[in-house]
């Protein structure tokens, strides 16, 4: 894998979404310094749309039942969540992408609001890449992993955590990053090896963050509860790039399509500043220069 890639500085103006997820996108943004050149170069191109669809899943899909894997069943013995399935699935979507890199295919849940706007292969693809990241990410989580059946305040001291989490990220940031890349070519079976993994801890950090009905433990609570923390932390972004990576077989494509979206980004460029063309984009990503016609 190759690390240390110089990231991508070029900001898209026309595209600065406003909803932002601070822990899943240095989550993603770990894992994808582990990938190959072609997969960074693909996301960073396509940054805004990347980082879009990593908030898509909180923001738009609202899915709950695909965040979490309950590994303490209720009493009729079915597991509640489907987080494992719902990676497996958007695995599927990407390897169609990946399949036919000529074509805009659009995760289905975002069809109508998306279309126009996610509007190249490349940019579809980044997207999809973000979504699936955050279900991964959610499967590292320890109480996406377990609910209320396990322990009554569970989203007390969710809620608590992540949001402690959030205002100390970019001490996340340092934690390792030598973990080796897992097995991931079963995805359902590899996620709800995740699932498991990140369960060991559920007791351990409701242990470190809970202190009586309707209450936490003082600010401390993250210092104590840090080693711990890292090691989830950690694990999910290793998770990430390990279901990417299942896609380090197309990096030819990747780098095609990173090639063809940075050729429209130019001729976009060069129009914008002309003035006297516009830009006709084919469904494939394809474009053409039309002359404007004289008022």
């Amino acid at each position: 894998m190759v690390e240390g890639v110089i990231r991508n500085k070029e900001v898209l103006v026309a595209y600065k979404f406003v909803w932002r997820s601070a822990t899943h996108e240095v989550l993603a943004e770990l894992a994808l310094r582990r990938m190959t050149v072609g997969m960074q170069r693909l996301a960073d191109g396509c940054r805004p749309f990347f980082d879009l669809g990593i908030c898509a899943p909180d923001k738009l899909f609202r899915d709950s039942v695909n965040h979490y894997y309950n590994v303490t069943p209720p009493p009729s013995g079915r597991h509640l969540g489907k987080v494992h399935k719902k990676v497996a699935r958007e695995v599927v979507l990407i390897g169609d992408m990946l399949a036919h890199p000529d074509r805009v295919i659009l995760h289905p849940k975002t069809e109508r609001w998306l279309r126009g706007i996610v509007d190249t292969p490349a940019r579809a693809l980044a997207f999809e890449m973000g979504v699936i990241s955050h279900y991964i990410a959610d499967a590292g989580q320890p109480f996406h992993t377990d609910g209320k059946r396990r322990f009554a305040e569970e989203e007390l001291v969710h809620k608590t955590l992540e949001f402690d989490v959030r205002k100390r990220i970019k001490k996340m940031r340092t934690g390792t990053t030598s973990l080796p890349l897992e097995d991931a070519s079963d995805p359902e079976a590899y996620i709800l090896k995740k699932v498991r993994f990140a369960n060991q801890f559920y007791d351990v950090l409701v242990g470190y963050y809970y202190r009586a009905p309707g209450k936490v433990q003082p600010k401390a609570r993250f210092d104590a509860a840090r080693e711990t923390i890292q090691r989830c932390f950690d694990h999910a972004a290793v998770g990430i790039a390990s279901v990417w990576n299942l896609f380090a077989g197309s990096e030819a494509v990747f780098e095609e399509m990173s090639e063809r979206e940075e050729g429209n980004r130019t001729v976009q460029r060069i129009v914008s500043e002309m003035g006297r063309f516009r830009i006709h984009r084919y469904r494939n990503g394809n474009v053409k220069l039309i002359v404007k016609r004289e008022a």
